[in-house]
């Protein structure tokens, strides 16, 4: 599968401007992802929170982690390495910040030449 970069590094420019009070990386509404479906154009793109059953982010047809997995074009050890609680030791004080260094980091090790 092919990483999307540009999405990844427009969600890493656009968590800085979260407010770290609103961010929690346990909550799917809360953390990177949950914001990330609130970006407008990752919502023209289809990537959304499903109002219905709102722990669950969609793209066309997927939910959960297999929509977050499809829409920026990752494996699931690349999902949740940038995006699982799990890999933040559930820690409440992982900020918005952090998580958008973690995603340009990793944007810069996959960079195709």
């Amino acid at each position: 599968m092919k990483i999307n970069t540009k999405r990844l590094a427009l969600l890493a420019y656009y968590l800085p401007s979260v407010p770290p009070e609103e961010f929690n990386i346990v909550s799917w509404r809360k953390c990177a992802i949950g914001w990330a479906t609130k970006v407008p154009e990752f919502i023209k793109l289809g990537f959304y929170m499903d109002e219905n059953n709102p722990i669950a982010p969609v793209y066309r047809s997927h939910e959960n982690w297999k929509a977050v997995r499809k829409f920026f074009g990752l494996s699931e050890s690349e999902a949740n390495y940038l995006f699982s609680m799990y890999k933040y030791n559930y820690s409440p004080y992982v900020s918005p910040i952090f998580v958008a260094r973690r995603i340009k980091k990793f944007i810069k090790t996959n960079k195709e030449v």
